[in-house]
């Protein structure tokens, strides 16, 4: 017996992969979100929380939480019968090569609109942003609409987080155009909307890119808006 025959969403703050519980998810989930909460990004920021009073004093939330490793979210995605999820949600640290998993959604849920990827790299992991492979291991995926995605970009090449008013750095700007060409290229061309996030150490933004195509094919991408989620009375993004 399913435990909830008509669930459309289900977001999970923790997994385990030897749980039985992905093997029996409904045939009706339009929706599966397997993050932590708030964002792991938040840790990389410096405190930003709003300040209110715990017995006279001011005090601000702490927390703690493992990621999960692409492995353990792979073994899960198999688990899952379900290929008409709508929207896929992932948090998880790159303790490994992430490419399997990247084609195991794709394998598992070929009819997805909107996929949100949130891969979190250590600060010794100085290699170049795999996105031309990540984009071939999502290409199959004909449906996709919508891309958010998280690039961990600012600890590499001896980039140091900007200063609060100055513009993103050549570097910085020089991947970004480097993952668009990318994603925009080697993706279906259901794809319309593309969302980079960009963290450095007192700020975070959303970068939003409309993908559209000329007349021979090729993608042009233009940028259609930056902006900040809003917050909600301890400093937590409403919307993530």
């Amino acid at each position: 017996m399913i435990p909830w025959p008509e669930l459309e969403s289900l977001t999970l703050s923790w997994i385990d992969p030897r749980e039985q519980l992905f093997a029996h998810l409904p045939a009706t989930l339009r929706e599966l979100r397997l993050r932590v909460w708030p964002r792991h990004y938040y840790l990389y920021l410096r405190p930003t929380w709003a300040k209110f009073r715990e017995g006279g004093q001011p005090a601000a939330p702490s927390w703690a939480f493992d990621l999960p490793s692409p492995l353990s979210l792979m073994r899960v995605i198999q688990q899952c019968r379900i290929p008409t999820l709508e929207c896929l949600d992932l948090e998880y640290e790159v303790a490994e090569d992430h490419i399997p998993m990247l084609r195991s959604i794709a394998q598992s849920f070929p009819k997805l609109q909107s996929l949100h990827l949130y891969p979190y790299r250590s600060e010794d992991d100085l290699s170049e942003v795999p996105s031309e492979r990540m984009s071939e291991a999502l290409s199959p995926l004909q449906s996709l609409q919508t891309l958010r995605l998280f690039l961990d970009i600012f600890h590499l090449h001896g980039y140091s987080p900007l200063p609060r008013g100055r513009n993103i750095s050549s570097e910085v700007d020089k991947l970004l155009n480097t993952a668009l060409h990318h994603f925009s290229g080697r993706l279906s061309c259901s794809l319309t909307s593309l969302h980079i996030l960009l963290v450095s150490d007192l700020n975070y933004t959303w970068h939003e890119y409309r993908v559209a195509r000329d007349p021979t094919g090729s993608p042009l991408v233009y940028m259609c808006d930056i902006y900040r989620p809003t917050h909600n009375v301890i400093g937590i993004a409403d919307c993530e």
